[in-house]
């Protein structure tokens, strides 16, 4: 029987994978830039460029692998006090807390050598004046961090006012890499949040669609994605579940029949009839707890049609595996509260009233450019016309259609003498 210590032990699993989670994503990522690095700088590893920054991504990543051993180092005292040393979980913990060491030396050796390296880079007069750098060189390496170059000329000009030693190229590379790296961060953070925000719009829209609670759609949302299919797929089969209960309603009619088998009514106590959130919970609830898969899976299929199909894995885990499923998903944090789609869905309003602004500007300066744009097309349409009354009154029309009226009469005669058309013109080529 679980005691209070144990309780307390259960209770924190959740914080401890929420924030090994976290820790594990932010590796991820760093793992994801080390990979860059040794593309962007293959063949030229030894670069200063490149040692700096391999020394910052190495640093970040023995910053997180102590992070996350600090973390599973607390975690496995509180399995060993609370199962004893013996027990499986605090024997798979211990087993995870030395992967995490031997990861974290593996990395400390790496950025150690990577230090001595960038150290031994800057050593030596002769190589400090062979590695200093212009002025104008150095900012252009800055600037082409961010796509900018400055002008040749501009760029000799500063390098002959200074020259910077290797020190202060490791300092200006430091800074450079970390302005990019914020700029870049922020720019997938924005990219994030937008897309996000159109989530949280869509779950806040169809969850109405569908009369759920913004919970209840995310939640089935999660369970269902489970399966191959989403809440917004099942929207359909669960709209017509609603008419079929109405049809149940009459008291006949095979919908009557299906919901009289799973012993649910669709009307509340009061009369009125239920949401269609709360008819697909008892559906669903009612099927997983049915003995005869082959009954349970026809009416399945007969009140939800091809979700009914699709969830049959899901009724077989009963309904402790569908509770099982929707806990899952809050504790990803793939169910959002009513604060946080509010939040996002002013995002989205935010966001259309940009796009609406930047219309409404066009608009303006459309409206602004009328005048002008009709003035051009009038003289355009004036100078045609005067063409047009110039070639009328110069006779020039009459000549070009009585030489077609020539040629077209003169083509018989070509045929006669030719063959065709084509055969003769080389002979007329060279009469010419």
């Amino acid at each position: 029987m679980p005691n209070i210590r144990t309780r307390f032990v259960a209770e924190g699993e959740k914080e401890y994978r929420q924030a090994l989670k976290d820790i594990n994503s932010g590796l991820g990522i760093l793992n994801a830039e080390s990979k860059k690095l040794q593309e962007q700088f293959k063949g030229n590893e030894d670069s200063l460029e490149a040692l700096t920054a391999t020394n910052e991504n190495l640093d970040q990543i023995v910053l997180s692998l102590s992070d996350k051993l600090d973390l599973q180092k607390k975690r496995l005292a509180e399995l060993s006090q609370a199962y004893g040393e013996s027990d499986d979980r605090t024997q798979r913990m211990r087993k995870a807390v030395v992967e995490t060491e031997t990861a974290l030396l593996k990395q400390q050796h790496a950025l150690d050598e990577n230090t001595k390296a960038l150290d031994d880079f800057g050593e030596g007069e002769d190589d400090a004046a062979d590695k200093a750098q212009g002025l104008g060189d150095a900012l252009n390496d800055i600037g082409g961090k961010f796509g900018i170059n400055l002008p040749k000329e501009m760029t000799n000009t500063l390098n002959g006012m200074l020259n910077l030693d290797a020190q202060t190229l490791v300092t200006i590379g430091t800074f450079a890499a970390l302005a990019a790296a914020v700029a870049e961060v922020e720019k997938k953070l924005v990219d994030l949040t937008l897309e996000q925000s159109k989530h949280a719009t869509e779950v806040t829209n169809l969850s109405r669609t569908m009369g759920m609670t913004t919970e209840a759609y995310q939640e089935w949302d999660y369970v269902l994605k489970t399966v191959g299919s989403s809440a917004e797929a099942a929207q359909g089969d669960i709209s017509k579940l609603a008419e079929k209960a109405q049809d149940a309603a009459a008291g006949s009619g095979e919908a009557a029949e299906l919901f009289a088998q799973l012993g649910i009514k669709v009307k509340d106590s009061q009369g009125a009839f239920k949401s269609q959130s709360e008819l697909f919970d008892e559906v669903i609830t009612k099927l997983s707890r049915m003995k005869d898969e082959t009954e349970r899976n026809a009416i399945a299929s007969k009140l939800l049609g091809s979700t009914g199909e699709k969830i049959i894995p899901l009724l077989d885990k009963g309904a402790a595996g569908l509770e099982e499923g929707k806990k899952m998903a809050h504790e990803f944090g793939v169910v959002m509260g009513e604060e946080a789609l509010a939040a996002l869905n002013d995002v989205t309003l935010a966001t259309h009233n940009f796009n609406e602004a930047g219309e409404g500007l066009k608009n303006t300066i459309a409206v602004g450019m009328a005048p002008a744009v009709e003035n051009l097309i009038e003289k355009g349409t004036d100078l045609f016309v005067r063409l047009q009354e110039a070639a009328e009154g110069s006779g020039i029309l009459e000549v070009f259609g009585a030489l077609l009226d020539v040629v077209s009469a003169l083509e018989p005669l070509f045929d006669v003498l030719f063959g065709t058309a084509e055969d003769g013109v080389p002979v007329l080529q060279t009469l010419g």
